[in-house]
């Protein structure tokens, strides 16, 4: 009897070494590996994501501060006209001309068309180096 059992539990063994135990284990390996390179990317724009939110927000804040500061200039150069008005107006034009006070130039851009181009903006191709930048790093 003690012979049979040791047959049949040999038997088991070998059939159950050719049931292709290793190989799920080699599958379950790989498909634990491929999901983990799936959630890397999205690991990955976790970080970015809001660094990319700052960065954003940061360039919105420069450009209203921007647009208010040329909005203020805009106002200023144009009330240069009030003053205009002031120094041609009777009865200030005599005060004006016994004191020295004389229009002020209105404010002109030599190439006007020019200022109204937009500016192109491309994305596409990263702007080269300069050469002392360029030198610098290849020592």
């Amino acid at each position: 009897m003690r012979k049979l059992l040791t047959v049949l539990a040999a038997t088991l063994a070998l059939s159950l070494a050719g049931c292709g135990y290793n190989t799920f284990q080699t599958t379950d390996e790989q498909v634990m590996a491929g999901w983990s390179e799936v959630v890397n990317p999205y690991q990955r724009r976790a970080v970015l994501i809001p660094n990319l939110v700052s960065t954003v927000k940061g360039e919105a804040k420069f450009e209203q501060d921007t647009l208010t500061k040329v909005i203020e200039a805009r106002s200023k150069a144009t009330s240069a006209q009030d003053c205009n008005v002031t120094v041609r107006s009777f009865p200030s034009n005599l005060t004006a001309m016994v004191m020295g006070y004389k229009e002020k130039p209105s404010f002109a851009v030599e190439n006007e068309k020019e200022v109204f181009r937009p500016p192109s903006v491309g994305l596409e191709t990263v702007p080269a180096k300069p050469a002392s930048a360029a030198s610098g790093a290849a020592r």
